[in-house]
């Protein structure tokens, strides 16, 4: 499983509202063919292999120019359609999405000071996501975290630190609310520079997406005002890959949101 984040870790004034941590889980049979795609789409558009796919350097005008529109003399007619065929490759390949959501605000509201931080819930619910979807298709799984420098998220541990510790505990003693012990992956986590890989990248794309989508609906998750959730335009490019229960509901199953208020059973129909 390829993981990335989305928003920001600390709880803190004019941060982003929700924490996404998304994992793109591909078995080991497919990551290279899935990769060579990625490359064809550079070598086809940049002229390159040599590049990264980053969401906000796609979507921020200024780091659009400057990594992609200068660079490689393109337009953004072109980069438009680069990026269909970036989420064509995703919706084609077998590729499998899961998503911890953390709404900090409800957090702080609920837990106050005591509040775990989102990162580190946040890795939990992903990898007790990973847990339930081994089991269920009876398999055995690794991580690969993408490498991120900088900030302390919690307290006294750094960032990698933070991860490697809760996947410890999830080891040995097993997630904090559910008990379940993470027995199917293997090993510790990985951890990888996002420009070495794209499974990364597209990592770094859907849970942009997903975040995205809790931002901008994220109160008709648990309290909807229609039948029919609406839905920034690239989560529904990606919503089909999310993992689904026996009904094909994703909620719980491929985004699992925290604190959880209420169960609506978003499903999946005809995807």
């Amino acid at each position: 499983m390829f993981v990335d984040e989305s928003g920001e870790r600390e709880y803190a004034p004019r941060t982003s509202l929700y924490f996404v941590y998304l994992g793109c889980v591909v078995e080991k049979k497919n990551v290279s063919s899935i990769e060579q795609e990625f490359k064809r789409i550079k070598r086809a558009y940049l002229g390159t292999e040599q590049v990264e796919f980053k969401s906000n350097w796609f979507r921020i005008p200024k780091e659009r120019k400057k990594h992609y529109l200068i660079p490689f003399n393109i337009t953004n007619t072109i980069l438009r359609e680069m990026t269909g065929e970036i989420y064509r490759v995703i919706k084609s390949s077998p590729i499998t999405l899961l998503a911890s959501v953390i709404d900090k605000r409800e957090m702080r509201e609920k837990y106050g000071e005591k509040a775990y931080s989102p990162s580190s819930w946040g890795y939990e619910l992903l990898i007790e996501r990973y847990q339930y979807f081994l089991q269920r298709v009876g398999g055995e799984g690794d991580v690969i975290v993408d490498k991120i420098s900088g900030k302390k998220p919690w307290g006294r541990y750094p960032y990698m630190k933070l991860i490697k510790r809760v996947h410890v505990k999830m080891q040995k003693d097993g997630s904090t609310l559910q008990k379940v012990i993470v027995d199917r992956v293997k090993g510790m986590p990985s951890f990888k520079s996002s420009d070495t890989s794209n499974l990364l990248q597209v990592a770094d794309f859907c849970a942009y997406n997903v975040m995205r989508q809790f931002r901008d609906y994220g109160g008709e998750w648990e309290e909807p005002t229609e039948r029919y959730l609406r839905m920034y335009p690239f989560f529904r490019e990606i919503v089909g890959k999310l993992h689904k229960g026996p009904g094909g509901q994703i909620q719980g199953f491929g985004i699992k949101k925290f604190p959880e208020k209420r169960k609506v059973g978003w499903r999946i129909k005809n995807g």
